[in-house]
């Protein structure tokens, strides 16, 4: 109980001679040694008593902060939010909750008070994402707290994502829950083994909401189921699908995913073919397409007569090998025609062709698409011996280039210099303020000429040399715009 008010006595008198004590280096007597020790005893028994005042007087103004803020609480422009809009900003607090579990959002959002559990359940919306590893065991209560997450999403169309690599499992109760509520599934991310995707085959004809579906289908951790041929055909009967990524791999290399899809309403896709002559086909049937990553086998020759496809809307366009090894068996340049010998994109802001075509197809799509200005991304792989001087005209007509990848090219040198000297040669105005250069060179010497390299970042030009070759998977790259959003 605090005391009804503070005193404190007179600070005590020092001793007689203490001064004099103090300033010389003498003994004390007996009698100045008994006055001196009184002395001390006195000033630490105050210092004490302004130690227990002040510990008093700390905890007091700690308990009028917290009277403070309780009382300011009540205040607080949080209680005055609508509960429609209260509801909205749980929803986006919900958004990077991560895999489902009691103690995060929105669940966790229920135990605050009664009000804000009240708004949860009256915000179907909160409750529309679903986020689920389905690896290891099954934790007692997922399958009836999944069943219930999703009831209280009342008709809200659904988010859902659900992954599982170890490959033990026939099947999954919670996968079951979800799929008795595909018809509502609008975004659909999978990342599952052979065994949980033969489960889903049943959605077939029930995704009349989906827009976005991606699925990645793991080879290498079942090698001893099959792919149910049904699996292909769950996208038959979707008729708002816009987006598609899709892909499977096994030990060696990525393999196709022959989905039957009604490809002229997709938007943005990034899958795997089986060829080059099944890749081609089906870019003729999209017409509406903005974003395109294809992986393929360059197995076939493509007819050179054959009629020119017109992507119109076409932003982003990525083209590889399916497998590494294919580089070797079907090089661009010599027996396999480019794809990009039958396009028209007159659109085109990123280009990334990873052992798919040569200098001169790259050329030739730019001056028939007339997008050189257009263009401000490119990325140029071959494992053929580079063009310097078609690469570098190529370059020069992409007067907007602002992020250039180049691999593989040995003696980078020269092409470097001159790639600076006419970055340089052009007007600031007439040129981005910066672009960003990446090239592979495996025999690129580091620490040599790294003075000019920091030189030319002055000038807007920023050099990164590598000397590891790589081989990048265009298709397993994110594309473009979050399908989440």
């Amino acid at each position: 109980m605090a005391p009804p008010s503070l005193s404190f006595p007179s600070a005590p008198t020092p001793p007689p001679g203490l001064t004099r004590l103090v300033e010389c280096n003498l003994a004390p007597s007996t009698l100045e040694s008994n006055m001196v020790t009184a002395y001390t005893d006195e000033v630490e028994a105050q210092i004490a008593l302004v130690d227990r005042a002040t510990a008093f007087l700390s905890q007091r103004r700690a308990d009028l902060e917290e009277s403070l803020k309780t009382a300011q609480a009540i205040r607080s422009p949080m209680r005055r939010l609508p509960p429609e809009i209260l509801g909205e900003i749980f929803t986006f607090a919900g958004l990077d909750a991560g895999f489902l579990t009691f103690d995060s959002a929105p669940w966790l959002l229920t135990r605050i008070c009664r009000h804000w559990s009240a708004v949860c359940l009256a915000t179907p919306k909160l409750w529309s994402t679903l986020v689920l590893n389905l690896d290891g065991p099954e934790p007692p209560g997922m399958v009836a707290l999944t069943k219930l997450h999703l009831q209280r999403s009342a008709n809200v169309p659904l988010s859902v994502q659900f992954s599982e690599e170890d490959g033990v499992k026939s099947s999954s109760p919670i996968l079951e829950a979800i799929i008795s509520y595909s018809d509502r599934w609008r975004i659909a991310d999978l990342y599952l083994t052979l065994p949980l995707l033969n489960q889903i085959t049943s959605i077939r004809g029930r995704l009349s909401s989906l827009t976005q579906f991606m699925v990645s289908a793991d080879y290498a951790a079942s090698d001893s189921v099959e792919l149910d041929a049904e699996f292909w055909n769950i996208l038959t009967i979707a008729p708002n699908l816009e987006f598609l990524r899709a892909h499977s791999w096994d030990m060696r290399t990525m393999r196709p995913t022959p989905f039957t899809v009604a490809w002229n309403r997709l938007t943005r896709l990034s899958t795997t073919f089986a060829s080059n002559t099944e890749a081609l086909s089906i870019l003729r049937q999209l017409s509406d397409v903005v974003e395109c990553k294809f992986a393929f086998t360059m197995t076939d020759t493509l007819q050179m007569d054959s009629p020119v496809i017109r992507l119109p809307h076409l932003r982003f366009l990525g083209l590889q090998i399916q497998d590494p090894q294919d580089a070797q068996v079907g090089r661009p340049g010599s027996m396999y025609s480019s794809m990009l010998d039958f396009l028209v994109t007159p659109c085109l802001q990123s280009l990334a062709t990873d052992d798919t075509a040569d200098e001169s197809a790259v050329l030739g799509l730019i001056d028939r698409s007339d997008c050189a200005t257009s263009l401000t991304t490119f990325r140029f792989q071959s494992t053929l011996l580079i063009d310097r001087d078609l690469l570098l005209r190529l370059i020069a007509k992409m007067t907007q280039l602002t992020s250039l990848d180049i691999s593989d090219l040995p003696r980078s040198s020269p092409f470097i210099r001159t790639l600076a000297s006419r970055w340089v040669g052009r007007r600031p105005h007439d040129r981005p303020s910066r672009l960003t250069v990446r090239i592979t060179d495996r025999g690129y010497v580091p620490n040599r000429g790294m003075s000019e390299l920091v030189k030319m970042r002055k000038d807007g030009l920023f050099l990164e040399i590598k000397r590891d070759s790589y081989f990048a998977d265009i298709v397993l790259e994110p594309l473009e715009e979050r399908p989440y959003s």
